[in-house]
Formats: C-alpha cells, structure tokens, sequence
C-alpha cells in the first residue's frame, strides 16, 4: 500500500511538472510587437519592406539591401551570409530564444519603453518583468547603432551592417506599437493584443489596401532634423556626450513614441503628455492643427480620431488604430533609413558637403588640434599673368574608390572663358613624420590638372559647383558640373 501511494505520489508530481512546464510555455511566450512567423504573421517584414517606397529619393543601395521575399525563414544567431534588412527585421523578435516558449532572457524583452520617464535622460526605462529590469528598446537600439550599424559599415561589412538595420528597424517599429509604449505585457495565448491579433489575421487582405501601401505616403518620411516645428529640444535631449552624438536617433525614437501614445494598448489608456529633464509633466494637443498636435499632419484634428480609452479598443473600432500605427511605423522607419544614408556617408561630393541640398549635414571632422591638418599649397595665377584664375566651391570624396579621400577643385580664369581646369589633391591613410610630429601626407593625385573645354572651344567655363558621383557604377566617381555649353 506504502508502495502504491508513493507510486501514485510520483504520477503527480509529473503531472504538475508537466503542468508547470506548459504554464511556463504559455506565460512566456512571444511579446511581438507584430507577429514575425510565417505564412501570415510577417507584419514587421512588410513593414520594412514598404518603407523603402516611403522614401521616395532613397538610394538604391538600401533598396538593393531589402531584396528578401519578407516570408523567409528567420533563424537565430544573428548575421548569416546574405542576410538583409527584411531578414534583421523579422529575427531581432528571434534572438537568443532558441526554445520555442521563449526564456525571460530573450532579446524581445528589451522592445519596451517608456519615453515619458526620462530618468535623468537616461530613457532606460524599460519592461519589469520575472523581477528583472530590461533595457528599454531605445537603449537596445542606440547599442546597435553605434556597435553593429555603423562601425560595420564604416569598415567595410556592409551587408551585415544592414541587417543590423534591420533589427534597428523593428525596435521603432515596436515603438509604434502602443502596448510596446505603455508597458503593456501582453503574452500569447493568455492575454494576447488585439492589435497583433488583428494585424496577423488579416495580413492577407489588409497588405494591399491603401493604409499598409508605403508608396501611398511617399515623401513623407519622418526627417529627424525636423520633426516637430519650434520644439525645444533641450527641454528633453539626453545629457551625457555619448548620447548626444547619437542625438538624431534619439529624437526620431522619442518623437515616434511620443505619437504612438496617444492611442491606448488593450489595457493601458493612451494618453497626450511628455515628462521633460526636469521632470515637469508637459501636454500635447489632439486637436486642431498646431505643432503640438502631433498628427495633425496625417489629418487628426479632433481628440475624437483617437482611441485613447482601452475599453473602447475592440474588434470593432481596432482597424481605426491599425490604419494609423502601420502608417506611422512606415514613415518613421523611412526616416531611419535617411538617417542611416546622412551618418554613413563618408563623402562629401556637393556644395556645401549637402548631398540634398537642404541645408544640413550630419558630417563631422575628427581634426581637433592644429596638427591634426597637414597642408599643401594651391598657388593661384595672379592677375598679371594674363587673367586671374578663379575657383568653383571645391568637393571632397574618394574619386577612385581606392579608400583615400580627394579634394578636387575646378578653376578657370575670368579672362578666359573656354576651359576649365580640374585638380585633385589626395590626403593617404598613412603619416609621415614632420617636423612638428606625425601627419597624413597629401599628394596631388595627377600630374597635371585635367582639362575641359566648351564645344567649338568656346563655352567651357564652369559657373556652378561640381558634384562626384559614380555614374557608370565602375567604382570610381566622375566629376559632373555645368557650364555655359557643358
């Protein structure tokens, strides 16, 4: 009988292990912001995917890294071979989870955040969950950012730098995502989001309606030196030096969290207030059309466009907060992509080193001292010799693409309207020693200057500023410019 009992004993304790276990799968499932599995629940991949139409000037070379079909098998582990955008979007939900329950250590644990706690201007508040502090998903992007994204491409590995991207990417499009904003947990199959829910059933049919095409708000990408007219930034920028060299990616992740919470989650109201350095509570505005309306550029004027009570969020009024986060992730992502573009590129081939010519650049030197710069004397024909010898705003890039930066200058003379003469100067990677120390050297990187000449021989004075761009894509830039006849 003893026997018997203790036999029964042990058929129960596992039966309960196995009731934990299943608990445990269940309560620790997935927290997607939007499901990332196939066949239906790929909703962050489109997302992705359609921003790069947002983005009307876009260069192809992000287009052409956001080639993958978004139902592609994600995997763990991080970068593999040709993985993309599309592929880091979909596997930063993936990472370190390679138990199909998911562990409370895995990375989508970090893809909360609560912007309205500035701590200090640290924004580290993130999920509290299991008795453990996470980061907050801007921090984990800003890691991404300045280890992953951008050192990876600055040396060379482009390809994993845009999947990184990509994972960067899914972090604000979490941030769009009102659960994700007001640290409302809400774990498969126990207590699911209705928006997830509604966005993966209806995937199929809602992908080519107007609110989930990103062509449909094209050139309205979210431009992070622009995003809200007459803000003070100041109130609420991060303090510390790291942050703020990182300050355009902080304010596009701040704005976008900012707009996402004036919708509510399925149990956390929405709610139109920012929390400054000072810890001073400030309002926002959801009606009319004023700057601090932050969406009244896609046309919510009325407080009443909102659904900012969770008890009115139901299954019938959740496509009115779909058709407006989709969107919203579709131009903030468009406008990280822009962001990527102005901080990775090393060249400056334009006027006033502004590729867009809007008036802005994100380039910084890294010539702080006066030994830092090393000098070479460009000698101009003074006035005596027949005309004096003009010079066209000079423009900096790596002209044939032998990892070394060229400063080329056209010069004409005023008296002498029918050429204009082409001088690039090289500064190397290596130092020579000087007098005062170690410096870069800088050569002349042809001979003699290149010479251009109208039609007819008349006509080839340059009046506007040169810009090098790689036209024929055989890795070396040409000079492009206009003239009276050229």
């Amino acid at each position: 009988m003893g026997k018997s009992v203790r036999k029964i004993s042990k058929s129960k304790k596992e039966i309960w292990l196995v009731f934990v276990v299943i608990g445990i799968l269940i309560f620790v499932s997935p927290l997607y912001a939007y499901d990332v599995d196939p066949p239906n629940e790929v909703v962050h991949q489109h997302i992705t995917n359609e921003s790069v139409k947002t983005w009307r000037l876009i260069p192809y070379e992000i287009k052409s890294h956001a080639f993958h079909n978004i139902r592609d098998n994600l995997d763990v582990g991080g970068f593999d071979n040709d993985e993309d955008i599309i592929i880091g979007s979909g596997e930063e939900d993936r990472e370190d989870c390679p138990w199909p329950g998911g562990y409370p250590w895995c990375d989508y644990y970090k893809h909360f955040w609560q912007p309205d706690n500035p701590r200090e201007g640290d924004y580290d508040d993130g999920l509290n969950f299991w008795g453990r502090n996470y980061d907050s998903s801007y921090e984990r992007a800003v890691k991404l950012w300045k280890t992953k994204v951008i050192p990876l491409y600055i040396k060379g590995e482009t390809n994993e730098s845009y999947y990184w991207l990509g994972r960067v990417a899914h972090l604000l499009e979490d941030a769009s995502q009102p659960s994700h904003l007001q640290m409302d947990i809400h774990p498969g199959g126990t207590d699911p989001s209705i928006l997830e829910d509604y966005t993966a059933d209806n995937f199929n049919t809602l992908r080519n309606t107007y609110n989930w095409q990103g062509q449909n708000f094209a050139d309205q990408q979210y431009n992070y030196e622009n995003l809200i007219n007459n803000f003070d930034w100041s109130a609420v920028d991060p303090p510390s030096e790291e942050d703020r060299h990182y300050i355009e990616l902080f304010r596009l992740f701040w704005y976008t969290a900012q707009k996402t919470q004036y919708w509510a989650s399925d149990d956390e109201n929405g709610n139109i207030i920012y929390q400054d350095l000072n810890n001073n509570v400030q309002n926002w505005q959801c009606s009319g059309t004023g700057s601090l309306n932050l969406w009244a550029d896609q046309g919510y004027t009325s407080c009443s466009n909102f659904i900012n009570n969770s008890a009115d969020l139901n299954a019938a009024t959740v496509d009115r907060e779909a058709n407006a986060t989709i969107p919203h992730a579709m131009r903030a992502v468009a406008g990280l992509y822009r962001l990527f573009d102005d901080a990775v590129r090393i060249d400056w081939p334009t006027e006033n080193h502004d590729f867009r010519r809007t008036g802005f650049t994100l380039l910084k030197g890294d010539m702080d001292e006066e030994n830092d710069i090393s000098r070479m004397d460009f000698v101009m024909e003074p006035l005596a010799i027949s005309g004096q010898e003009q010079v066209v705003k000079a423009i900096v890039a790596d002209v044939d693409g032998n990892g070394k930066m060229e400063t080329v200058s056209f010069v004409h003379k005023n008296t002498q309207s029918n050429q204009t003469r082409i001088y690039a100067v090289e500064v190397g990677k290596e130092k020579k020693k000087y007098e005062n120390g170690y410096k870069q050297t800088v050569t002349k990187k042809w001979g003699s200057p290149i010479t251009m000449l109208g039609v007819g021989g008349a006509g080839g004075a340059v009046y506007f500023p040169g810009t090098l761009a790689n036209v024929d894509t055989d890795n070396e830039n040409e000079a492009i410019t206009k003239g009276e006849d050229l």
